[in-house]
Formats: structure tokens, sequence, C-alpha cells
């Protein structure tokens, strides 16, 4: 079964999750330690060094990958290439 871009569903499948652990890989030991630093976006909402690592991470990837539509808050931060 292919999804949107004709990217075989199960392929896109695995490689959200290779980006998701890469994402674990930043943000999980952050969680909890005395040195997180944590800041507020415009809209005020908290946001740490790890989330915004991890932003960065999945946004190369997925650039790289030429695979995904990330989606934050509602707005669009990366469009599918067809």
């Amino acid at each position: 079964m292919t999804g949107a871009g004709g990217v075989e569903l199960g392929t896109e499948l695995r490689l959200a999750i290779e980006v998701a652990d890469r994402c674990d890989a930043i943000t999980l030991p952050a969680f909890g330690s005395d040195g997180l630093r944590v800041d507020h976006k415009a809209d005020h909402s908290e946001v740490t060094e790890a989330d915004r690592a991890a932003e960065e991470i999945a946004v190369e990837d997925a650039a790289k990958l030429k695979a995904f539509e990330l989606f934050e808050e509602g707005q669009t931060i990366l469009k599918r290439r067809q």
C-alpha cells in the first residue's frame, strides 16, 4: 500500500520510527535533568534546548528522506517533495 507521494506506507512508517528514535536519544536524557533549560515560545508555551535539537534533527532527516510532511501546532514546517 502506498501513501502520499507514492512512498510505501511500511517504508514511511519505518523511517518515521527511525527519526523518532533519534529524537528520543536527544530528549530522554534531558528529561528531568538538573541542567534542563526551559524557554518560552512566542505563544508562551514551554520549550527546552532538547526540544529544539530534536526538532532540528527531525526536519533535517525528513528533508533528506523527502518522504514526510512535518507539522507543528497546526503549521507546516516541511512540505513533502514529490
